[in-house]
C-alpha cells in the first residue's frame, strides 16, 4: 500500500507542476511527513523501493515550489525544500522529516493565503451519516480497514487505528485525502460532496481512534485546564496532529482535541468579520450563477461592510498584510458584478478573493494578539474617529465663550451627551433587536458627515463675512436674541451630527478587537488602556484648541476658526461621498491620485469632485469678501 501512496504522491507531485493548486502539493507534502519514517530506521533503508520513491518526490519538491506563483517569502521555501532532500538524502530519522515537512506545509500555506480549516464548525452528525453511506464498505464501521470489500482490495484500505500513522494525520490531511483521493488505488476524490460535507467527514474519520472515554476525559480537561490559547479557532484543531498535542501538551491534551473535534462548536468562529465576509461573497456568487445581479452586488456590498471593514484593524496586526490593496480586490470584485461581467470572470475573482481570506481568517484564528499591537489598536481607533468630533466640539465651546454667550454652553453638551448615548443605543439595539446592515450603517455616516459639512460650510462662509466687522459681536448678540431658541438647537444639533456619525462605527471597531483579545484578560487591559490613553490625548488636544482660541486676538480667532470649519467640511464631504460609495449608493471611478484618510481624500473621480466644487466655492467666496472690503 504505500509503495502506491508514493506512487500516488508523483502523480500528485506532477499535476502541481503542471499548474496545480498550491494545496495538492501541501496534501503530498503531508503525505510525506507520515510515511518517510517507516522507509529508514537509524539512519538504514528499510525498504529500499519506497526510499528511493522518497528520495524521487523530495528532489522535485524545490522545482514544485519555485514554479508557483511569484512571493515574496518562495526564496526561503524553495531552501527549506532543499533541507529536506538533504535529509531525506542523509536518512535521518522521520521525525526529523515529518518536521521538515510540516515547517513546509506551513509556509506555504501562510505565504498563498491557503484555506485550513472548514468555513464553519463541521456538524458531527452529518460526518457519522455520510461515513456509514461511504466509507464504511471498505473502511469498516469503526474504520479497522476490515470492511465488505477490503479483502478484494489491493492494496487494503486504511486501518484508522494504526498507532504508527493516526498521530501524524491533521483533519486537514483527511479533508484532503478525502478531497484530492489517493491515485491507484481504491480511495477515490469525493468531488460530489460539498466541502462542508468534506470537513464533516474529516472530522469524523480523525476521532475513530478516540474512545468515548477518552473523549469525555478531552471535556473534563478542556473545562478545568487552560488550553484555550492553543486550541483557538476551527484552524487550530483542524491542522493539529495528535503527535504534535501530545509533544506540547501531553496525554490530556490530546484528550482535549479529540473532544473539540467532535464538539467543534465550542471554538468556532462563525461569527467573525472575516466569516461574514466570506460567507456573504459565496451567497453572492451563487446569486449571480442564478441571473440575480442586484442580490449579489447587495451581498458583495454587505461582505465589506458586515465583514471585511470590521475587520481592518486586527488585519493590519499580521505582518505582509496590505489591507488597502485587499480592500481594492473587494471593490473590484463588487465592480464587476456591476458590470454584469463574464461568470467565468466572477469565478475567478471570486475564488482568488475567498482563498485570501481565507488564509488571512487562519492566521487570526491561530495568532495571538500581543500586548503592543492590542493598546496601538485601540489608541489608533478612538484618535482617528474622535479626532474630527473633538477639534469641533472645542472650536464650538470656544466661540461661544469668546462671544459672550455661555448660555449656549448647555445646549451643545446637550448635543454630544446625547450624540454617545444614542450611538451606543443604536448598537445595542442592532446586536439584540433589528438588524442594521453595514450598508444602513454606512448610509447613516454618510447623511450626517454629508450634512455637517454644509453646515461647517455655512458656519465658516458666515465667520469669513464678519471677521473684519468693527460691530460683529452686536451683531451676533442681536441674532441670537431675534432667533435664540433655533440658533441654541442649531448648535446642540451640529455637536450632536458631529460625534454620532462616529460612535456607532467605532464601537464596531472596538467589538472586533475585543473578541480577537478574547484570550487574554491582560490583552483586553491593554485595549482599555489604549482607549483611555486615546480619551486622554483628544481630552488634551480639546483643551488646547479651546485655551488657544480664547488667548489669540479676535480676528486671528476668526480666521483661525474660518479655516477649521473650511477643513472640516472638505474632510466630511469626502468621508460622506465615500461612505456612500461604500454602501453601493455611487460608483467609483478609480484615478491616479494619493490617498490621504485624515483629510478625507480617496482616489476616485465623486470624491475628488466634491472636495473640488468646496475648495472653488471657498475661493469665490474669499475673492468676493475681498472685493466687498476693498470697495467699502
Amino acid at each position: 500500500m504505500k509503495r502506491l501512496a508514493a506512487l500516488a504522491l508523483l502523480f500528485i507531485a506532477s499535476t502541481v507542476q503542471a499548474g496545480g493548486s498550491v494545496e495538492s502539493l501541501i496534501h503530498t507534502l503531508g503525505y510525506i511527513g507520515v510515511d518517510y519514517p517507516a522507509t529508514v530506521s537509524q539512519g538504514e533503508v528499510v525498504d529500499a523501493a519506497e526510499y528511493a520513491e522518497q528520495q524521487e518526490f523530495a528532489g522535485r519538491m524545490p522545482a514544485l515550489i519555485r514554479a508557483l506563483p511569484p512571493r515574496e517569502e518562495q526564496a526561503a521555501l524553495v531552501d527549506l525544500a532543499q533541507t529536506l532532500v538533504e535529509a531525506v538524502e542523509g536518512k535521518v530519522p522521520g521525525e526529523e522529516v515529518a518536521t521538515l515537512t510540516a515547517r513546509l506545509q506551513q509556509g506555504l500555506i501562510h505565504t498563498w493565503g491557503v484555506r485550513v480549516s472548514p468555513r464553519r464548525a463541521p456538524d458531527p452528525l452529518l460526518g457519522a451519516t455520510l461515513y456509514q453511506e461511504q466509507c464504511t464498505a471498505c473502511h469498516g464501521a469503526e474504520g479497522y480497514g476490515d470492511g465488505p470489500l477490503a479483502s478484494s482490495l489491493e492494496p487494503a484500505p486504511t486501518n484508522f487505528h494504526d498507532p504508527s500513522r493516526y498521530p501524524l494525520r491533521s483533519a486537514w490531511d483527511l479533508f484532503n485525502t478525502i478531497t484530492f483521493g489517493v491515485n491507484d488505488t481504491a480511495m477515490v476524490a469525493f468531488s460530489d460532496l460539498s466541502e462542508e460535507e468534506r470537513w464533516a467527514l474529516a472530522y469524523y474519520v480523525a476521532n475513530l481512534p478516540f474512545s468515548n472515554d477518552r473523549i469525555e476525559a478531552g471535556e473534563s480537561a478542556w473545562l478545568e485546564g487552560s488550553y484555550g490559547e492553543y486550541f483557538e479557532g476551527l484552524a487550530s484543531i483542524s491542522q493539529a496532529t495528535p503527535a504534535q498535542v501530545e509533544r506540547q501538551l501531553g496525554a490530556p491534551g490530546v484528550a482535549v482535541l479529540a473532544w473539540l473535534r467532535s464538539h467543534p462548536e465550542t471554538i468556532a468562529r462563525d461569527g467573525s468579520p472575516l466569516a461574514t465576509a466570506l460567507r456573504q461573497l459565496d451567497e453572492s456568487l451563487q446569486h449571480y450563477r442564478q441571473g440575480d445581479r442586484e442580490a449579489a452586488y447587495r451581498l458583495a456590498v454587505s461582505a465589506y461592510l458586515d465583514g471585511f471593514e470590521l475587520a481592518e484593524e486586527s488585519l493590519a496586526t499580521l505582518e505582509g498584510v496590505d489591507v488597502r490593496a485587499l480592500e481594492q480586490r473587494m471593490m473590484a470584485y463588487r465592480a464587476l458584478l456591476r458590470s454584469n461581467a463574464p461568470l467565468q470572470q466572477v469565478e475567478s475573482v471570486h475564488g482568488a478573493l475567498a482563498t485570501e481570506l481565507a488564509g488571512l481568517e487562519d492566521r487570526l484564528a491561530s495568532t495571538t494578539l500581543s500586548g503592543s499591537v492590542a493598546f496601538l489598536g485601540s489608541l489608533a481607533i478612538l484618535l482617528r474617529e474622535g479626532m474630527e468630533a473633538i477639534l469641533l466640539l472645542a472650536a464650538i465651546i470656544a466661540f461661544v465663550i469668546k462671544t459672550g454667550h455661555r448660555e449656549t454652553l448647555p445646549w451643545i453638551h446637550l448635543g454630544w451627551a446625547s450624540a454617545l448615548l444614542l450611538g451606543v443605543a443604536t448598537w445595542l439595539v442592532a446586536e439584540n433587536l433589528i438588524a442594521i446592515s453595514g450598508a444602513g450603517r454606512e448610509l447613516t455616516e454618510a447623511v450626517t458627515a454629508l450634512v455637517a459639512s454644509a453646515m461647517l460650510l455655512y458656519v465658516g462662509i458666515w465667520l469669513h463675512s464678519h471677521r473684519h466687522s468693527r460691530r460683529w459681536q452686536q451683531f451676533l448678540t442681536e441674532k441670537l436674541k431675534s432667533h435664540g431658541g433655533r440658533a441654541a438647537w442649531g448648535l446642540a444639533a451640529l455637536s450632536f451630527v458631529a460625534v454620532y456619525r462616529e460612535v456607532f462605527e467605532t464601537v464596531l471597531f472596538y467589538q472586533a478587537l475585543w473578541t480577537q483579545g478574547s484570550s487574554n484578560a491582560d490583552t483586553r487591559g491593554l485595549i482599555l488602556a489604549g482607549m483611555g490613553t486615546a480619551a486622554t490625548i483628544l481630552f488634551a488636544v480639546g483643551i488646547g484648541i479651546f485655551r488657544l482660541s480664547l488667548r489669540i486676538p479676535l480676528k486671528a480667532f476668526f480666521g483661525f476658526n474660518t479655516v477649521l470649519m473650511y477643513g472640516l467640511a472638505f474632510v466630511l464631504a469626502g468621508k460622506g461621498i465615500a461612505a456612500l460609495q461604500e454602501a453601493g449608493y455611487l460608483p467609483i471611478d478609480a484615478v491616479r491620485f494619493p490617498r490621504i484618510d485624515l483629510l478625507g481624500i480617496y482616489p476616485n473621480l465623486q470624491v475628488l469632485l466634491a472636495q473640488a466644487a468646496i475648495l472653488v466655492m471657498v475661493g469665490v467666496l474669499s475673492w468676493r469678501n475681498r472685493q466687498s472690503q476693498n470697495l467699502a
